[in-house]
């Protein structure tokens, strides 16, 4: 029997990361920040009130060295198990197939690219319920409001389903066109789903790489007992690609997408963290400003900035429309305006980014010499 304390849980996060380069040279997808917070650990606190405390993370090979970089982000009590797939060619069913192969029962499974708030004790009740119908999967699914916007091919950029009146799933579709979205087909796949292993032993799908592709559309549409939950009152993003970070990111400093938001919110739409001195910071909101960060009294922040903790902001600097992960240092006089800027950057004295330049991590812009306060403290940086 399917029980909350002993659960099955994979995280996939074991790809490449194309989507994300150049924040992805350094580090897996998720752990990208939005908001200050690494995917993975909004993911953990998510879970954790379900009962979910043992955790499979599949990173690739080449982040494996980065393993220690996921344990800040791993809340206390729960055993966070990091892998490196063996046969990587095999997709995300091989990477749920090896975590879980000496493991019984059902295995939810989460993409670590996502940003999300789910009920997964709903969740898991709801698939208690669809199991005792023979249910060999149930996907979460929701209502996104890009699910009728086109990709480059036409297609939007969502697995789409109906489901009958018993949640069962009657079609589904993945990334089908636009056109093809009708009344009654409009529900996307959330990305969230709990899979029985009785579905990827089955013969038929010994060969499948893609849950999407290889198992749920075949499953569906043979008629095997695939169902649905709605996702209620939450929501999901996906924040594995540049454009959709950023987007996240600013929607939830725009208190667009309800989500919990790190630090003190010492005025309307300015939260500040922990050992930050924002007296005397000259801020045009929203604004988020991370712990242990620096600004001059000079410098001007906002709007739409997200300044990721133990971050330096230079005299007479001004950033604009910008995101800017941890341990940054920009000089006196430099400018960003829509930029995105990845950790351990450092922008030097009067330097003005191009519009929409993207920094991957240590990256460099200017002369060789650090940027110069007028008032020098030490800040340590957090180490990864």
């Amino acid at each position: 029997m399917f029980t909350m304390t002993t659960p099955n849980v994979v995280i996939l996060s074991a790809g490449r990361g194309f989507r994300m380069y150049p924040f992805t040279v350094d580090r897996p997808v998720t752990l990208c920040t939005v908001a200050n917070v690494p995917l993975l650990q909004s993911l953990l606190r998510q879970i954790e009130p379900a009962g979910f405390h043992q955790v499979f993370l599949a990173l690739p090979a080449r982040a494996m060295g980065m393993k220690n970089l996921a344990l800040p982000a791993v809340p206390h009590g729960f055993h966070l198990e990091v892998f490196s797939p063996k046969a990587p060619a095999l997709g995300q069913v091989g990477n749920v197939r090896e975590a879980t192969s000496h493991n019984d029962g059902p295995t939810l499974v989460l993409y670590g690219d996502s940003f999300l708030s789910v009920d997964f004790l709903r969740l898991i009740e709801c698939h208690q319920e669809n199991r005792s119908k023979g249910a060999l999967a149930t996907i979460l699914y929701h209502r996104p409001p890009d699910l009728r916007v086109p990709e480059k091919d036409g297609r939007t950029y969502h697995g789409v389903m109906s489901v009958d009146q018993n949640r069962c799933i009657s079609r589904f579709v993945e990334k089908p066109k636009v056109e093809e979205i009708l009344p009654g087909f409009d529900l996307a796949n959330a990305a969230v789903f709990i899979v029985e292993n009785e579905l990827m032993n089955r013969a038929e799908f010994q060969a499948a790489k893609n849950f999407s592709f290889d198992i749920f559309e075949p499953s569906v549409r043979a008629g095997l007992p695939i169902y649905g939950c709605d996702i209620g009152s939450g929501f999901r993003f996906d924040a594995g690609g540049i454009a959709r970070w950023q987007e996240v990111n600013i929607k939830v400093i725009r208190r667009e997408i309800n989500a919990p938001i790190p630090g003190t919110e010492i005025l309307p739409s300015v939260w500040v963290g922990a050992e930050t001195d924002a007296r005397s910071l000259q801020i045009e909101p929203p604004v988020l400003v991370g712990d242990r960060v620096q600004v001059a009294a000079t410098a001007r922040i906002g709007p739409e900035v997200i300044l990721g903790n133990c971050c330096r902001i230079g005299d007479g600097a001004v950033v604009r429309n910008s995101i800017m992960m941890d341990n940054c240092w920009v000089g006196a006089g430099a400018r960003l305006d829509h930029c995105l800027v990845g950790p351990h950057c450092k922008i030097n004295n009067g330097v003005e980014l191009p519009r929409f330049t993207v920094l991957g991590a240590y990256a460099v812009v200017g002369s060789d010499a650090w940027p110069v306060w007028a008032e020098e403290k030490e800040y340590q940086y957090e180490h990864e």
